[in-house]
């Protein structure tokens, strides 16, 4: 009888344990798991290694982003005061980069690269923002 009792016992002890170490599941949307599919996963990484935003020495910014299920976007918006040369250079680059990393995951085959280019319209002297 001890020692079904004892057994009994830690039995209890290991569930409350458990239980009190179990992970809630989140109740809002932000906050439930999430694992990203290939070309989000690609991306992401192409993104961090990439993304440049506009500065006095280079007035563009440059990104990356998923278009569908197969193509990632350079999307690249600049002012007009830009070198054109050093604009593309980093243009070529990126679509270098993103096929570099996606043929080390194998996917070089399928991945597709585009790009968007569109000037920053300046804004009429005197206006706000």
């Amino acid at each position: 009888m001890k020692l079904l009792s004892r057994w009994a016992v830690a039995t209890l002890a290991c569930f409350l344990i458990n239980t009190a170490l179990a992970q809630p599941i989140p109740s809002k949307p932000g906050l439930q798991p999430y694992t990203p599919n290939r070309i989000e996963w690609l991306a992401l990484l192409c993104n961090d290694q990439l993304r440049q935003d506009a500065s006095m020495d280079f007035p563009f910014s440059l990104s990356i982003v998923q278009s569908d299920h197969e193509t990632l976007l350079v999307f690249v918006r600049y002012q007009p005061n830009v070198n054109r040369e050093i604009m593309n250079a980093s243009i070529d680059t990126a679509r270098q980069v993103i096929m570099i990393t996606a043929k080390s995951y194998g996917w070089d085959k399928w991945v597709k690269v585009r790009e968007r280019v569109e000037m920053i319209k300046p804004k009429p002297e005197g206006s706000r923002n």
